[in-house]
């Protein structure tokens, strides 16, 4: 089955689905009118690669963000990790049977990033069902939100809160829903 879209939401849905489905993203360059793709395997690893690609750049002359850098990766952590918990929950929901858009009502009544990482946490089964995405919580979560509003020091540990929100969104996307 082939699916062109404009709307993520649709890949989340489908990936809730089929996990290993391809992915090719299709870009249209305006000035010379052509076509690249690229294949990417979940949303959230793109950010984080993102996210390492722009702490590479910022050392570099390359570097063209006015945002400062922490801030930048932070908030790309954060909504890689973001990403991961909306996916987590489309996949308990289809899993279990349940409805889907009451599944990301439910999550969408946590209103920060904490109450939803709590929210699934408690559709796994506890803590000890996700320790990593738990262990990120605890260690990097007030990184990423403080980052997200520009409030960092500068020497911060850029590679160490990419790493966590990695591994968060790692465990999350390997869960086995049918277990819980």
């Amino acid at each position: 089955m082939i699916a062109l879209t404009h709307d993520p939401r649709l890949e989340e849905h489908l990936r809730a689905r089929q996990p290993d489905m391809s992915v090719i993203e299709l870009q249209r360059d305006a000035a010379t009118r052509t076509v690249s793709w690229t294949t990417h395997s979940l949303p959230w690893q793109s950010l984080l690669t993102d996210a390492r690609e722009i702490r590479r750049l910022s050392a570099s002359t390359e570097w063209t963000y006015s945002e400062d850098l922490h801030s930048v990766v932070a908030g790309l952590c954060r909504a890689a990790v973001d990403g991961a918990l909306r996916q987590a929950a489309i996949s308990c929901a289809v899993t279990r049977g349940e409805d889907v858009s009451a599944s990301l009502s439910a999550l969408g009544l946590s209103h920060t990033t904490k109450d939803r990482i709590a929210h699934i946490t408690a559709l796994a089964g506890g803590v000890e069902r996700l320790p990593v995405l738990d262990r990120s919580r605890r260690g990097h979560l007030k990184f990423w939100n403080k980052g997200a509003h520009g409030q960092l020091p500068p020497d911060a540990d850029l590679e160490s809160t990419i790493a966590a929100a990695e591994a968060a969104c790692q465990e999350l996307a390997d869960h086995d829903w049918t277990r819980t």
